[in-house]
C-alpha cells in the first residue's frame, strides 16, 4: 500500500493527510511536507526539532520607547529576543513582547476631558535559557496624586514554539498543586509579615496565580491590590514542589 502524503504544521506539529490543506487548522501556520520516517497522522504532541534547540542561543536586546504629547509622557524600556533558531517564532515572540509592554490601558475619559500623566515602565529578565524566557514587567503611572498607579505583569514563553505558558502548564493535573501552592503562599506571607512588620491578611483564594520563573524558584506575585503591600512576592523553591511539576512544562528541566 502506498504511503499517504502527510503535511505537517512546523509550529504545533499537527499532521494532515488531506493534500488540499495548505494551512494548519489550529493556528493558521503554512504546512510543510513531513519527511520524518515515523509519523502519526492523528498526533497532536509537539515534537521538537533537536537541530533548532541546539542552535538556539537567545539573547535579550533592550529597546526604548519615548513619547511626549503636552504634559503626557511615556518612557518604556522593553526586551526583544535575538538568536532564536526560527525567524518566524522570534518575530512572534517579539511582537507579543511589544504588545504587552506598549499596550498598557490608560483610564477611560470623555472626549471633553484630558488626562496628563507620566508613565515609566521597565523589565527584569528573571530566566533566559534556550528553551524558556521569563521576564517581569513593571509600570508606574503618575497622575499627580498621592500614589502612582502601579502594574506588575510577567511574560513566560517557550522559545521553541512561541507559546505563552499559563499557570496550569506548570503542574501535573493529578497532583495536589491547588492545595499545596496556596498553603506555601500563606506560610511565606505570614513569615514576611513578622519580618517586615506589616499586618498579615489572607489574599483572596484563586484558581490561578500570576508568576515568573527563576532557576531555583517559582515566584508568585500580584497577591494584593493595596498599594502598601502590592509589591509583595512569594518565592517557592522548585525543589520543594518537585512532586507537583509537569514533566513537559517549563519547571522540569530546572530540577535536574
Amino acid at each position: 500500500m502506498e504511503k499517504p502524503v502527510v503535511n505537517r504544521c512546523p509550529l504545533c506539529n499537527s499532521t494532515y493527510t488531506n493534500e488540499s490543506y495548505r494551512f494548519c487548522l489550529d493556528d493558521g501556520t503554512p504546512l510543510v511536507k513531513d519527511t520524518s520516517t515515523q509519523y502519526d497522522p492523528n498526533a497532536k504532541t509537539l515534537i521538537l526539532d533537536t537541530k533548532l534547540v541546539q542552535s538556539n542561543q537567545p539573547k535579550i536586546i533592550r529597546h526604548q520607547f519615548y513619547d511626549q504629547s503636552g504634559e503626557t509622557t511615556r518612557e518604556i524600556a522593553y526586551p526583544q529576543v535575538q538568536g532564536l533558531g526560527s525567524e518566524y517564532i522570534q518575530r512572534r515572540v517579539n511582537n507579543s513582547l511589544r504588545t504587552k509592554f506598549l499596550g498598557l490601558d490608560t483610564p477611560a475619559v470623555s472626549e471633553e476631558e484630558s488626562i496628563d500623566f507620566h508613565e515609566f515602565s521597565g523589565y527584569g529578565v528573571t530566566l533566559l535559557t534556550p528553551q524558556t524566557l521569563s521576564t517581569k514587567l513593571w509600570s508606574s503611572i503618575d497622575f499627580g496624586g498621592a500614589h502612582p498607579m502601579n502594574r506588575f505583569e510577567a511574560f513566560n514563553v517557550d522559545l521553541r514554539s512561541g507559546y505563552n505558558y499559563i499557570y496550569e502548564d506548570l503542574f501535573r493535573m493529578e497532583s495536589n498543586y491547588k492545595v499545596t501552592i496556596p498553603e506555601k503562599i500563606t506560610t511565606s506571607l505570614q513569615k514576611q509579615s513578622k519580618m517586615e512588620s506589616f499586618i498579615y491578611s489572607a489574599p483572596e483564594p484563586r484558581e490561578q496565580y500570576e508568576f515568573y520563573l527563576t532557576r531555583r524558584n517559582l515566584v508568585i506575585f500580584n497577591l494584593y491590590t493595596q498599594h502598601a503591600v502590592q509589591s509583595l512576592e512569594v518565592p517557592i523553591k522548585l525543589s520543594d514542589i518537585s512532586d507537583l511539576v509537569h514533566r513537559e512544562g517549563p519547571l522540569f528541566s530546572m530540577l535536574s
